[in-house]
């Protein structure tokens, strides 16, 4: 067996249900299951991915322990507490019904290298991805309202934190991040309760990049189309085009960090779509 799917209509697995299973490679936990009991996948050597369900309030002790392959989580219980603390994870994906994420939770996984947080989290607990040292980026939804003291410390690889609401209350004063952390936090206008001491001294710097539509430099050039893009000083701005605003595939075409404020984008390869649109994103 390579490929467990546990249905909705189940709503518990038992102690030791996979306890080395050493072909098991993926498992999808329905979203029927509350409780997944202790060392239910203990020593299953080859798994990789896991996806647990909504419904999942309970995870007994060892329930993953040795599961040294795992990289890829999915999880959609509403409060995710200290199970994968230490994993060897590369990749998290919460679902909406996740709305608290604990102390601890993601705490030394060293190789995570990227997390998707939704719009439904409201709390991030102390050290919840304390120790993530290969993290480089993160996005923090406009729906968290509170960020515990050390969630993001010793992730000595994050340079760029997006929050796309209002500043959360955080640290119960201590730092979030690492007081040493070489890193820029960005905010969008028109959100408030940003101040230089929020987070301790960390550079925070307005996200406002914009396309000039009224320039000169705006649309078709000598083989070329183009744009002038505006912003604060010092901004590094994706652009993306996609053919299909029906069902769109967005593709990098450049990455540029505005100097002096501003950047001319140039598209050569816009010839060869009979229609393209274009958008600002972060890195």
């Amino acid at each position: 067996m390579t490929n467990v799917v546990i249905p909705n209509s189940v709503i518990s697995i038992g102690e030791g249900a996979f306890l080395s299973c050493p072909k098991l490679t993926n498992a999808v936990i329905g979203n029927g299951v509350s409780s997944i009991g202790e060392s239910a996948f203990s020593y299953c050597s080859k798994l990789t991915s896991i996806t647990i369900g909504s419904s999942v309030t309970n995870i007994g002790s060892f329930a993953f322990e040795n599961d040294n392959s795992l990289t890829n989580l999915t999880v959609g219980c509403p409060s995710i507490g200290t199970w994968f603390s230490g994993f060897s994870l590369k990749s998290v994906t919460m679902l909406n019904s996740v709305t608290n994420i604990g102390s601890e939770a993601f705490n030394d996984c060293t190789k995570l290298t990227h997390v998707t947080i939704p719009n439904s989290v409201i709390s991030i607990g102390t050290n919840a991805f304390a120790e993530c040292s290969s993290l480089t980026n993160v996005t923090i939804p406009g729906s968290v309202t509170n960020i515990g003291a050390g969630a993001f410390a010793d992730c000595t690889s994050l340079t760029s934190v997006y929050f796309q609401g209002n500043a959360p209350i955080s640290g119960s004063g201590y730092s979030v991040f690492s007081d040493d952390n070489n890193m820029t936090i960005y905010y969008l206008p028109e959100t408030t309760g940003w101040n230089p001491n929020l987070f301790f001294g960390i550079r925070l710097v307005l996200w406002n990049p914009q396309v000039q539509t009224e320039s000169a430099t705006f649309g078709i050039q000598t083989n070329q189309f183009g744009f002038t893009i505006t912003g604060t000083n010092g901004l590094v701005v994706v652009v993306q085009a996609c053919t299909n605003l029906a069902d769109p595939v967005w593709v990098p075409l450049a990455t540029q960090t505005l100097t002096g404020g501003s950047f001319y984008f140039k598209d050569l390869g816009w010839t060869n779509h009979s229609g393209r649109f274009y958008r600002l994103s972060s890195p």
